[in-house]
């Protein structure tokens, strides 16, 4: 995954993702305005493909997952995202690893939620989260499947 900023006045943030991604197409997210454009870029020519509009929620998780692309991102690194005033990405893999049962409910529901209010736009761009339970999220292409046995579990028993 490369990042590239496009204008730095206009804080675009370019993602081309090799791995999720047909040739020659890019995300460029204006995390200002919560819009993220799907392009295809031919030569010297972009065309916008898809764009659409994100909740300030949304936007807090699709950078991070498009930033880890095409690995998973933890439940402690969205979390921090989401809630950067709440701690770091470390002070809630502590918190994850403390909580259980409605506790960890509790903690996972605003991020379950922002997930969610992915969906639509990402499929638009031909891409979904995939869950890795106990783990974290995924992007991927729509509807393909992935082996996930390789991945390390960070939940204690």
């Amino acid at each position: 995954m490369e990042r590239q900023p496009l204008d730095e006045s206009a804080n675009l943030i370019r993602f081309s993702l090799p791995d999720l991604l047909p040739a020659g197409h890019s995300l460029v997210v204006h995390p200002n305005l919560l819009i993220v454009t799907l392009i295809r870029q031919e030569g010297t020519e972009a065309q916008i493909v898809q764009q659409c509009k994100l909740s300030v929620n949304g936007i807090a998780v699709l950078l991070p997952l498009v930033q880890l692309a095409p690995d998973y991102c933890p439940y402690h690194v969205l979390l921090a995202s989401l809630f950067p005033n709440l701690g770091s990405a470390d002070d809630f893999a502590h918190t994850l690893q403390r909580a259980d049962g409605e506790d960890l409910s509790y903690v996972m529901r605003p991020l379950r939620r922002a997930i969610r209010s992915l969906v639509g736009c990402l499929r638009m761009f031909g891409l979904e989260v995939h869950s890795l339970r106990g783990n974290g999220y995924l992007l991927r292409p729509y509807g393909k499947k992935i082996s996930t046995s390789h991945l390390i579990s960070f939940k204690q028993p």
